[in-house]
């Protein structure tokens, strides 16, 4: 195609080089740190929900009222953007 595409070509890695990345980043010591945080995390979180039902209670109260709530929210965007739409138009 062009002398810019041609270089990429001859310069791209081989696959063998790329498993060997990807292995080596699979064992990293970032993914092991990740893993920790987040077990941690979760079992923060359990022990939050476990000590402290009612916030627990209320939290789920929350969400199950934003459900209905999104929905309304968007279909007011897709309301006043469709008018918009129409009117630049006319």
């Amino acid at each position: 195609m062009n002398e810019t595409f041609c270089r990429f070509v001859r310069t791209a890695q081989l696959p063998c080089q790329v498993a060997k990345w990807e292995q080596e980043e699979q064992q990293s010591v970032w993914s092991a740190v990740k893993l920790g945080l987040s077990t941690a995390l979760f079992m923060a979180a359990a022990w939050l929900v476990y000590t402290q039902q009612d916030i627990f209670q209320m939290g789920i109260g929350y969400v199950v009222a934003l459900g209905p709530a999104s929905g309304a929210v968007l279909n007011l965007a897709k309301s006043v953007t469709g008018r918009k739409a129409t009117d630049s138009k006319a």
